[in-house]
């Protein structure tokens, strides 16, 4: 299920995955790609609790870059430790 957002910039987002919490700028980011062919990012974080998710972001603006996303949606699962490593 795609949950929409909008702020200021990515560094403020707290991604709600699966009823965990996920605050961008204090999560370990263990893997980050810009897909090529659309506004979209992919990042497999580390919380402070040490729980991984897998997150996907798609700006509704058309906007590349995660630096220039503002508003979208995103769309998120939890994964193990082994997954969210090797991905």
């Amino acid at each position: 299920m795609s949950i929409k957002f909008k702020c200021e910039n990515i560094e403020d987002m707290t991604f709600n995955i699966e009823g965990k919490e996920f605050k961008y700028s204090e999560c370990e980011i263990l893997s980050e790609r810009q897909v090529e062919i659309a506004p979209e990012f992919e990042i497999i974080l580390k919380s402070k609790d040490g729980n991984y998710a897998e997150i996907s972001v798609l700006s509704s603006k058309n906007e590349r870059g995660k630096e220039n996303i503002t508003t979208g949606t995103y769309d998120g699962a939890l994964r193990d430790q082994e997954t969210a490593e090797n991905f």
